[in-house]
């Protein structure tokens, strides 16, 4: 956990001095590297972009540069599931309790809605990173995979990029009013 906080603290750094080229860097390490949250670091990019005097349109640039890191990221996952292959993916999944039945029925749901699963995954913590190995796995087009990812990353970071600026950092306001 140390080497985490590590890397958190080392990305909130770059963030704060480079905010373009930090939520970039930010958004591909956590798609690579799923243990760096940035579900908690872009409210406070948000935050630090209040602070900088952005406005929407540059939130909304900040928003589409995660989703450009996102997307390169989950690049890297489906091009390294495409590589391996179904078999070599399926041994690692066997340990996390998917079966060779339900591996099946991804597949099909995949075959049907697969791009809309895309764009929807992206929207949802822990399911952003796997939904990349699954289209690697499936051979899904990569220009739809890129421009759905794109899309899908781009939009859950504006949204968080504007709680943190909406609220100013103050995220205890923002937990009382809507949760």
């Amino acid at each position: 956990m140390f080497i985490v906080s590590d890397i958190l603290n080392w990305l909130l750094s770059v963030t704060n001095d480079y905010i373009y080229i930090g939520i970039f860097i930010a958004a591909f390490v956590e798609t690579v590297f799923p243990p760096i949250p940035i579900v908690m670091l872009l409210p406070f990019i948000g935050y630090v972009a209040f602070q900088s005097k952005f406005n929407l349109l540059d939130i909304i640039l900040l928003g589409m540069i995660g989703g450009a890191g996102s997307t390169m990221g989950s690049l890297v996952l489906y091009l390294l599931a495409l590589k391996l292959g179904r078999k070599t993916i399926f041994k690692f999944y066997k340990y996390s309790k998917i079966s060779e039945r339900n591996l099946n029925l991804i597949e099909r749901w995949f075959l049907q809605y697969g791009y809309i699963t895309v764009l929807i995954c992206r929207l949802i913590p822990i399911l952003r990173e796997a939904v990349s190995i699954f289209a690697g796995i499936f051979d899904m087009n990569k220009k739809i995979f890129f421009i759905y990812t794109f899309i899908g990353s781009s939009l859950l970071n504006i949204i968080l990029l504007l709680i943190g600026y909406y609220f100013n950092g103050d995220f205890q306001s923002f937990i009382k009013t809507y949760f």
